[in-house]
């Protein structure tokens, strides 16, 4: 929340936004979720899974991407799924 502040802030001042994905006028959580999965949730997922054998872990990362990914693809920018994308 602290990110998203200051953005707020950098714009009432006229200055440039320095991290534009919290700006939270166009961000979309399923897109941040889908990103910090990506670089670097799923390499750390499947060394723990080499080394210690976690089927149920990655399990559980594969449904949570497929989940991000499906809201994604409707658009969606909040955490609410489907009925209230988009708002």
């Amino acid at each position: 929340m602290f990110i998203v502040i200051k953005t707020d802030e950098e714009k009432r001042q006229g200055l440039p936004v320095v991290m534009p994905v919290f700006d939270r006028n166009t961000c979309s959580i399923p897109k941040s979720q889908i990103s910090f999965i990506d670089y670097f949730i799923t390499d750390m997922f499947d060394a723990w899974d080499a080394f210690a054998h976690l089927p149920n872990l990655i399990q559980h990362l594969t449904e949570n991407y497929k989940y991000w990914k499906s809201l994604d693809e409707l658009k969606c920018k909040s955490l609410r799924y489907p009925s209230d994308c988009n708002k």
